[in-house]
């Protein structure tokens, strides 16, 4: 009886973690470089992400027209913040809420791009 409940929680927690979407999967992205371009208060965002089959490696903002002492901190802050994530779904950083869109904006198409299909 111990043994039976055992083997029923295994595949009670197996379930659960591919559903909760736990799993871990090793191709979700084809490595490579890849820019997306968002919009800013000024003009375009051009952002470089780059992915290794298991996620974001690294973001850098390449070109933005922004207003530098307005937009320094979110072109600093966003990138750490989605790399950490290993999503978009992070905070805007207050007083350049436009441009912290824009740049979530421009990794988003990057990770699209990314995404393998």
């Amino acid at each position: 009886m111990k043994l039976l409940r055992l083997v029923l929680v295994i595949a009670v927690v197996d379930m659960l973690s591919g559903c909760s979407g736990l799993q871990h999967r090793a191709d979700l992205y084809v490595p490579g470089i890849y820019k997306g371009v968002g919009k800013g208060m000024h003009g375009d965002i051009i952002v470089e992400t780059e992915f290794s089959t298991t996620g974001i490696i690294a973001v850098r903002v390449i070109e933005h027209e922004d207003t530098p002492i307005v937009s320094d901190a979110a072109v600093k802050k966003i990138p750490e913040a989605i790399l950490k994530a290993q999503n978009t779904d992070v905070d805007a950083v207050t007083g350049a809420t436009v441009t912290s869109e824009g740049i979530k904006s421009a990794i988003q198409r990057a990770i699209s791009q990314a995404l393998r299909k």
